[in-house]
């Protein structure tokens, strides 16, 4: 299958594009010809992947934190109102806390939880209306801490159980 056939002038949300996994998929996605809307809670590394995107058309950075309900609904309309429906919806923001399980507070797991996973629904809830009048894709990032256990990241892995 050519990516590019499914992504060229689609519209991609992505979360976390300032960093890792969400930047490069912001990168690879441009490729394919895809208008992006990028967010993150850090500005300097959201800017830094716009600049990495310099003479692209169709791109929107915003600041966005996706532990902030009303912000994500708001977002959610500011990307309809600039881009139009989105075609695609990657959920890749996420934070980890190492600690042993312990030692950790519970104020940690709250805050992991709030971003890794409910940072997900509220995303995923607030451009499903959008998702389904394009007839597009949601695409929630976990990971192998999904699947198996690690020491020292018990919120983290929890979060992403519950994603998968």
């Amino acid at each position: 299958m050519d990516l590019s056939e499914t992504y060229a002038e689609a519209l991609c949300v992505i979360t976390g594009a300032g960093s890792g996994i969400g930047r490069a998929l912001a990168l690879a996605l441009n490729e394919y010809g895809a208008h992006l809307a990028l967010s993150d809670i850090d500005a300097a590394g959201l800017a830094e992947t716009k600049a990495l995107l310099e003479g692209s058309n169709h791109i929107i950075t915003d600041k966005l934190d996706v532990s902030d309900a009303d912000a994500i609904a708001a977002y959610a309309g500011h990307v309809k109102q600039a881009m139009g429906n989105a075609d695609y919806v990657f959920n890749v923001a996420g934070i980890a806390r190492v600690g042993s399980f312990d030692e950790s507070p519970l104020s940690s797991f709250e805050t992991v939880m709030n971003v890794n996973l409910y940072g997900v629904v509220r995303m995923s809830k607030a451009f499903l209306g959008q998702l389904k009048e394009t007839q597009g894709g949601l695409v929630n990032i976990s990971s192998i801490f999904g699947v198996i256990g690690f020491p020292g990241q018990a919120d983290y892995c929890a979060a992403k159980f519950a994603v998968r």
